[in-house]
């Protein structure tokens, strides 16, 4: 996330370490506190609450702080946050609430994905919400929580440490469904004990009387997120009707920002393993149980080169002895389900040029004119963005060059040669020396009927 960490402080109280930082960027300012409680001498639960920096919620945040000495620095360490919020860039925002939902995915750091989601739910009615992205440990059991608060700060708070999320019913629900949990789901108040008890009691106290949580999971992931959503009327009362009405809307919106951190943390993942793309398409189809052989047909290579030289160079990234325990160690680290994520996006393609590689100052490249060692094509999100770079090109007049779309890997910024493949477009040899571009579709180059510009490469 490209937030910059200022300054922070750390406290501890018996078997709880609590961390306080503050980051800022262009989009506004954060305060994250951490919660750290040891279970026992081999494990600990970790809870993280994210705020907005304004004077509601740093207010709500330093009252609701069981600890003095955290409860004494929020005031000073709040002020760049504070400060970076009310300088913060502007964001997007749409009459239309599907557009603004939308938004969400391309939030460019933490805090405008959490002033999105703020603009968004409080555009729907919604009294309190946040979401939470919960992380499971190897043996099932939840060990950390990330929470998104676009309101009812102090409620998270009180959340955090009674330990809620150890008993919470929703939570619980989530873990396991993809439907939605309404309070009414629960039962009468009046049956529940212990912490369930207490945590209800709170939550009616606070004005939160009735819920609904939306879950949120992905394939393959040991993640998975809830979208908590409160009103102030109780179920009786007409309290959920409408949490029920909006339902699907809620369930967008979890669904957005789940995504936004499962990418993230799958493009953390990817980039410190140090694998290439081809490299991951490969330990992919390993996975799928194909052959070197297979592989080698699949990703037009050959045998000997998937085996002598990349199965060599994957296993001694994954510190692996066999291309068997590297596919084991790629799932661990969550890093197949990558190779099998795909987005959209679009490559200009040219029948004289080829394919466009990108420009050096102003410089255009092309895949069919001395590519000059490039082996990625630039890809565009869009068709709007498509036909901006096309025209900043500057072809010739009536030259032909259409958008093609190709799918490319979720966290990938570029077309590889084999994307561009499988979108039935000519592949090109990054060291090629030739003088023309090709012809037509195939991949053989041709001869240009006149000398192209001289600042085309």
């Amino acid at each position: 996330m490209s937030m910059l960490n200022a300054e922070g402080i750390s406290f501890s109280a018996g078997r709880e370490t609590i961390n306080l930082r503050a980051r800022t960027s262009q989009y506004g300012g954060l305060l994250e506190r951490e919660s750290l409680f040891r279970v026992d001498r081999n494990s600990e639960t970790r809870f993280t609450q994210i705020v907005l920096a304004n004077e509601t919620n740093v207010r709500d945040l330093q009252r609701a702080e069981p600890h003095e000495k955290i409860r004494d620095a929020i005031p000073r360490l709040a002020r760049e946050p504070l400060a970076a919020s009310a300088k913060k860039a502007a964001l997007a925002h749409d009459e239309d609430v599907i557009d603004m939902i939308r938004h969400l995915a391309n939030a460019p750091d933490e805090a405008a994905l959490l002033r999105q989601f703020a603009v968004v739910v409080s555009r729907l009615g919604a009294n309190t919400t946040f979401f939470c992205l919960t992380e499971k440990g190897t043996d099932g059991a939840h060990q950390s929580y990330r929470v998104l608060s676009a309101s009812g700060v102090d409620l998270v708070q009180k959340y955090a440490e009674k330990r809620w999320y150890a008993t919470d019913p929703f939570m619980t629900h989530s873990a396991h469904s993809q439907q939605p949990f309404f309070s009414s789901d629960v039962g009468s108040i009046k049956y529940l004990d212990g912490s369930r008890r207490e945590m209800a009691d709170f939550m009616r106290s606070f004005g939160a009387s009735s819920w609904i949580a939306i879950p949120a999971h992905g394939p393959e992931t040991r993640f998975f997120g809830v979208l908590y959503v409160a009103m102030p009327e109780l179920p009786q009362d007409g309290g959920e009707e409408p949490l029920r009405k909006n339902r699907l809307l809620f369930k967008l919106i979890a669904g957005e920002i789940f995504d936004w951190y499962d990418r993230g943390e799958r493009a953390s993942s990817w980039s410190s393993s140090g694998l290439t793309r081809l490299e991951l398409d490969i330990l992919y189809l390993s996975a799928q149980g194909e052959s070197a052989a297979m592989i080698a047909q699949s990703l037009g290579l050959s045998a000997n080169a998937v085996t002598r030289r990349h199965f060599k160079s994957i296993n001694a990234k994954l510190q692996a002895s066999s291309i068997t325990e590297s596919v084991r160690l790629a799932g661990a680290r969550n890093l197949l389900p990558i190779a099998s994520a795909r987005k959209v996006a679009y490559v200009l393609h040219s029948p004289v040029y080829g394919i466009y590689l990108g420009s050096d100052h102003s410089v255009p490249f092309w895949s069919g004119i001395m590519p000059s060692g490039m082996d990625e094509a630039v890809v565009f999100a869009d068709i709007e963005s498509a036909e901006a770079a096309l025209s900043d090109l500057k072809l010739p007049h009536g030259h032909d060059v259409k958008l093609v779309r190709v799918d490319i890997h979720q966290a990938a910024q570029t077309a590889t040669i084999n994307d561009c493949l499988r979108a039935g477009l000519p592949a090109w040899d990054p060291l090629a020396q030739t003088s023309g571009g090709p012809a037509d579709d195939s991949a053989t180059p041709g001869k240009l009927d006149e000398v192209p510009a001289k600042y085309y490469h």
